[in-house]
């Protein structure tokens, strides 16, 4: 009997560590894909005219590096529903480094900065606090980071994709309406958008 019991423990144990592993190669997939494919866009992106087939490196670092942050925070807050400190400092140095690298506009930067999160402090207060306050210093910092252009061209695309994802969840039952979901990945999203093609959105907008 204890044998018995033993090996249906042992059972039970190896196919929990055979999921567990099963997850993780899965999740592990998931994020070398989006890796891989938002380089790939990127390079696409800031690559000079063929003729010349030099990309601009500093552009590339920095979407490289924005690419990385944005996938860490949207990872950790599905998982914790919360963007920590050590996350937003990682922002702060990205939008710290843009100011540096474009002085010439620091402005537009501090602008975005400053009106981004006032506009969303505000919302928050008004809302009785639906937004976190992660996402607040996210967006923040997000102005820092590509503008104040840019910045509400995130915000707007993160909207956009959380309404019709969020929609077609409710839509096919694997969500209620209470369900909490979490806005981080989709403003990862916009953010990492708006810095790849903010100008043509804009452009297109305009026309």
């Amino acid at each position: 009997m204890a044998r018995e019991k033993w090996l249906c423990y042992k059972q039970i144990q190896e196919n929990h560590e055979g999921k567990s592993m099963k997850n993780y190669f899965l999740k592990f997939f998931w994020q070398f894909l989006a890796l891989a494919l938002g380089m790939r866009v990127l390079f696409w992106r800031y690559q000079l005219p063929a003729r010349y087939l030099i990309p601009r490196p500093l552009h590339m670092l920095y979407g490289i590096l924005l690419l990385i942050g944005v996938l860490v925070m949207a990872e950790i807050d599905m998982k914790k529903q919360e963007i920590p400190n050590s996350v937003l400092l990682y922002f702060l140095a990205l939008g710290l480094l843009r100011l540096g690298l474009d002085w010439p506009n620091h402005l537009s930067y501090l602008s975005g900065f400053l009106l981004m999160g006032g506009l969303l402090l505000l919302i928050a207060i008004i809302s009785g606090g639906n937004l976190g306050g992660g996402d607040i210093k996210l967006m923040a910092l997000a102005g820092l980071c590509l503008g104040l252009r840019d910045v509400f061209i995130a915000l707007a695309l993160a909207s956009i994709l959380a309404s019709i994802i969020g929609l077609v969840l409710l839509l096919t039952k694997k969500i209620r309406r209470d369900t909490p979901i979490p806005f981080g990945p989709f403003l990862g999203a916009g953010i990492y958008l708006a810095y790849l093609f903010g100008s043509h959105i804009w452009q297109w907008w305009m026309s």
